[in-house]
C-alpha cells in the first residue's frame, strides 16, 4: 500500500490574530512561514498593536500564546517554542485556513478600572482616607480612654490659623506638588506590596492601582504644561519657576524610574505566582 502524500507546505497563510481589543488578519508568505513564530508573526503584530493602542507592549512582556485551528493541538504554545529558531512557524500553524492566535501581554493585566467622575489624585486620596479611617477605628478604644482621663479633653483645642489659599498659577503649582507626592507614595507602596503578595488576586488588585498611579504621571505633566507664570510679578515668578523646575525634576528623576521599577515588580510577581 502506497504511503499517503505529505501535506504540502502552505505558500501563503491568512491568520486571525487577537490581543485585548485589537484583532487583525495577518497573511504570511512562504518566507515568513519558514521563520520562527517570533519573527514571522509576534513582532509584526506588536507593531500593529502599538499603533492602535495607548499602552504599548513588547516581546519581553508577552506572557502567553494561545492557538486554535492550527497544526499543533489547540491550546497554549510556549514562548520558548515561539522563539526557537529551529521551529518554523509553519510547524506550529500548519497549512489550513482558520488559524486563530491570541496573545496576552503583561501591560494588559495592568489595565485600570476607572471610577467615573474621580481623578487619579482623588482616587489616591480616597484610598489614603480609607486607610487612615481603618487605623483610627482600630485605635478608637485607646483614644477614648485617653480622652476620658485627660481633663483638657473637654476643652476643644484652638485651631491653627488657616493657611492662605493660593490661586492662579501658584495654586496650580501647589496642586501639582501634592499630586507628585501622592503618585510617588502610591508607586512605592505598590512596589513594596507586590514583593509581599501571596496570590494572583492580590497582584491583580495592586496592578490596577499601579496603572492608575502610573497614568497620573502623564496627567501631571499635562498639568505642568498648562501653568503660565507670565502674569506673575518678578519676585514670585522667580520663586514659581524654581518650584516648577523641582516638579519636573521629580517626574524625571523619581516618578519615571519608579514607574519602570513597578512594571518590573508586576511582571516578577506574576511570574512568581503564575
Amino acid at each position: 500500500m502506497a504511503d499517503e502524500p505529505a501535506t504540502p507546505a502552505a505558500e501563503e497563510l491568512k491568520i486571525r490574530v487577537k490581543s485585548a481589543s485589537v484583532e487583525v488578519f495577518i497573511t504570511l508568505n512562504a518566507k515568513f512561514l519558514a521563520q520562527p513564530l517570533e519573527k514571522a508573526l509576534i513582532n509584526p503584530f506588536i507593531k500593529v498593536y502599538n499603533k492602535k493602542t495607548d499602552v504599548p507592549v513588547s516581546l519581553e512582556s508577552l506572557i502567553s500564546i494561545h492557538v486554535t485551528g492550527a497544526a499543533c493541538p489547540d491550546g497554549p504554545v510556549t514562548i520558548d517554542t515561539a522563539k526557537d529558531p529551529t521551529v518554523a512557524a509553519s510547524t506550529i500553524l500548519g497549512s489550513k485556513e482558520g488559524v486563530h492566535i491570541e496573545f496576552t501581554f503583561a501591560e494588559q493585566q495592568m489595565m485600570p478600572v476607572f471610577t467615573e467622575g474621580m481623578s487619579e489624585v482623588d482616587k489616591l486620596k480616597a484610598r489614603r482616607r480609607a486607610e487612615n479611617a481603618a487605623k483610627r477605628a482600630a485605635a478608637g478604644a485607646t483614644d477614648d480612654a485617653a480622652a476620658a482621663s485627660d481633663p483638657s479633653a473637654d476643652t476643644p483645642p484652638v485651631p491653627p490659623p488657616a493657611a492662605p489659599v493660593e490661586s492662579g498659577p501658584l495654586g496650580q503649582l501647589s496642586k501639582a506638588e501634592a499630586q507628585a507626592q501622592a503618585i510617588e507614595t502610591e508607586l512605592k507602596a505598590c512596589t513594596t506590596e507586590l514583593a509581599a503578595a501571596t496570590s494572583m488576586a492580590s497582584v491583580d488588585a495592586i496592578s490596577t492601582r499601579a496603572t492608575a498611579a502610573a497614568g497620573g504621571v502623564g496627567k501631571l505633566m499635562a498639568m505642568m504644561d498648562e501653568i503660565d507664570l507670565g502674569d506673575l510679578d518678578e519676585e514670585p515668578r522667580a520663586a514659581a519657576r524654581v518650584r516648577r523646575k523641582a516638579i519636573n525634576a521629580k517626574v524625571e528623576d523619581v516618578l519615571e524610574p519608579a514607574k519602570k521599577d513597578l512594571n518590573k515588580a508586576v511582571m516578577a510577581a506574576r511570574k512568581r505566582l503564575g
